[in-house]
């Protein structure tokens, strides 16, 4: 079972997520700040995350700049109400898988792009194992040969 954190301000938009997620199969949760899904994120490390940009406190940009660049593997997906060229600009540049235009056209396009944000994490994810695997077996190499 994949999880997926939904990050928003908005309790109408983390219910009908965490209800049509479940639906799909997913373990959802659910977060009303920036503040609350950082403390959950450094717990766990492997998850779609789908960040609203506008909130009080920490702003989704700034949240995805925090955690980004952090050993775990996260595939953030950006929704916002402002769609403008600008905003999905700053979502890519900071390093969002996707952006959601809200209000969402469909919850079918939710879905699809968080089973995309889930394939491209297992994809890493198997490539780092088999870099970490390769390492592994060179350094027993490289002991065998020194010894």
């Amino acid at each position: 079972m994949s999880m997926v954190l939904v990050v928003d301000d908005e309790p109408i938009i983390l219910e009908l997520l965490r209800i049509y997620l479940t639906s799909c199969g997913h373990k959802v949760v659910t977060a009303v700040s920036a503040a609350e899904a950082a403390e959950f994120l450094q717990r766990n490390n492997q998850m779609v995350v789908l960040i609203d940009i506008y909130m009080p406190g920490m702003d989704g940009i700034e949240f995805i700049k925090r955690f980004r660049g952090h050993q775990n593997f996260y595939e953030f997906i950006v929704m916002s109400g402002d769609a403008s060229l600008s905003r999905r600009i700053d979502a890519f540049e900071v390093g969002a898988f996707g952006f959601l235009p809200k209000p969402f056209r469909s919850l079918e396009d939710v879905r699809q792009m968080v089973e995309l944000g889930q394939e491209h994490l297992q994809h890493w994810e198997t490539i780092f194992m088999d870099v970490r695997s390769g390492l592994d077996t060179d350094a027993v190499s490289n002991e065998s040969q020194v010894g």
